[in-house]
């Protein structure tokens, strides 16, 4: 595979070293580098991990965020001052639809443009069968889709499903998934709105995943219930009870295709990082004891939040933020975040089957000391 111009890798290597190795293993990472040699480091500015907490593997899948505010977008579109992907990437038809759509996206005709705040692409590397092209699922982030009644004209989502999923899914949406999306916006509850649309592109599954925020966990499972999930309510209550005296707020995750399917997934959030939120440790403590996490990767995500600075990691530091440090002089420099993004728990036969933690990584430009 050709390498990307000024490729994401050197980012990569210095997460490396400050990521707990509980989190990510080195046979992960060897998986992982290898994907930042064909992403420009220009396609983001905020991405992230998938680490298993339940499992003593230490597995992790790679997200990458491009946002419609910065170059990412341009970078996708290859309309980005003559930063792209490698061609080879384009062999492969999730690619090529990922192109289309960006394409799409980058053009000021297009719904998408004003419709589409960013793109994640996840990389599920923690697959043991590797392959030569990589190949990720997609979502994207729309402004917020708030509850809409089921009708055919008009229908003031009907940009998702006439022209974004068609996009990427390289074919039309079928009737019955249409409808079962209507229902999902119809019945949405006040207030609470999808903020992320998915389609698991890698996985050859042509279902979607709906994200809902600002849903309250009392109106989940009537939601549930409303659009057709055949779960245990019950059980699920019981869960969304626990769950949210510990956390701030939970997100809904559901997967639709000629019907509701059985598994979603709880995203529980806390405000604030670990060292200002002592709930985290509290939080963690009840994923350990409920069999939901290993007690080693509670204190691996806990060492895991901070910030890195040049001087502190001065022979990884990434070549070219130190560019760009250089032509801004002494009064700015680029500081890297790192912290715990969510805790997602996938529900499905009235039980947690998995914990997920997403760790996030951002680089932001500061006035200097």
């Amino acid at each position: 595979m050709v390498m990307a111009t000024d490729s994401l890798t050197d980012y990569l290597r210095l997460m490396q070293a400050n990521i707990p190795i509980a989190l990510i293993s080195e046979e992960q990472w060897a998986r992982i580098l290898p994907l930042g040699q064909v992403l420009p480091s220009a396609v983001t500015t905020f991405f992230g991990f998938e680490c298993r907490l339940g499992q003593p593997e230490a597995n992790a899948d790679f997200l990458v965020c491009a946002d419609a505010s910065e170059a990412g977008r341009r970078v996708l579109a290859a309309n980005a001052y003559g930063i792209d992907l490698p061609e080879e990437l384009f062999d492969h038809p999730v690619w090529q639809c990922i192109r289309e759509f960006s394409t799409n996206w980058e053009s000021e005709i297009s719904p998408l443009y004003e419709k589409v705040q960013n793109v994640w692409l996840e990389f599920d590397v923690a697959e043991p069968n590797a392959k030569s092209i990589p190949v990720p699922s997609a979502f994207f982030g729309p402004s917020p889709l708030f509850a809409a009644p089921a009708v055919e004209e008009n229908h003031p989502h009907a940009w998702v499903w006439q022209q974004a999923l068609v996009l990427l899914l390289g074919q039309p949406v079928s009737e019955s998934l249409k409808t079962n999306l209507m229902r999902c916006f119809e019945h949405l509850p006040e207030q609470a709105y999808v903020f992320q649309i998915g389609l698991m592109l890698a996985r050859q599954w042509d279902g979607v995943r709906l994200c809902i925020r600002d849903i309250a966990p009392a109106a989940i499972v009537p939601y549930l219930s409303c659009i057709g999930w055949q779960g245990d309510g019950d059980a699920l209550q019981t869960l969304l009870n626990d769950l949210s005296n510990r956390v701030d707020r939970i997100d809904l995750d559901i997967d639709i295709s000629d019907r509701v399917l059985p598994k979603i997934g709880l995203e529980c959030y806390l405000r604030k990082q670990p060292k200002f939120e002592p709930r985290w440790i509290q939080f963690l403590d009840f994923l350990v004891l409920q069999g939901f996490c290993l007690p080693q990767k509670h204190q691996a995500l806990l060492q895991y939040p901070g910030y890195l600075r040049r001087r502190m990691n001065p022979d990884l530091w990434p070549a070219n933020i130190s560019k760009l440090s250089g032509l801004l002089g002494s009064a700015y420099e680029w500081v890297i975040f790192k912290g715990l993004h969510h805790i997602k728990l996938v529900y499905q036969e009235s039980k947690v089957k998995e914990a997920k933690a997403y760790l996030y990584v951002s680089r932001s430009l500061i006035k200097g000391e």
